[in-house]
């Protein structure tokens, strides 16, 4: 059995350029001319319109050919989040080095987080 899908379901499909999403704008059933090539379609086996996201390109394909896509929202990132480093000092010669930036990019240069003893001098 063909997948049945309705005008504004997000769906994605397999181009040759990798996977590719879009919103389908409509629902064919029967036979259709565009750019030059006969599109044949009817109630059994539908072919719809699709609009991507990123291009504003329309397709037309058939129902088989497209798999749902469900929208998620992005997850937070955990590198604004430092936990773990009560040694991390305050000031240090009038520079915050606890802000998550310095600390993340000096955990990621050094693979050691912040320490007082670190800029004693």
């Amino acid at each position: 059995m063909p997948k049945i899908f309705r005008r504004g379901d997000h769906v994605e499909w397999n181009s040759e350029a990798g996977r590719v999403r879009g919103v389908i704008i409509k629902k064919v059933v029967s036979d259709i001319r565009i750019k030059g090539y006969v599109h044949h379609a009817s109630r059994e086996e539908p072919q719809y319109l699709i609009q991507s996201d990123k291009t504003d390109h329309v397709a037309i394909h058939k129902g088989k050919a497209l798999r749902p896509f469900r929208a998620t929202a992005k997850k937070k990132s955990k590198r604004g989040k430092m936990r773990g480093y009560p040694e991390a000092c305050n000031i240090v010669k009038g520079v915050k080095l606890n802000t998550p930036r310095v600390l993340a990019r000096h955990r990621a240069r050094t693979g050691r987080p912040i320490f007082v003893k670190h800029f004693q001098t």
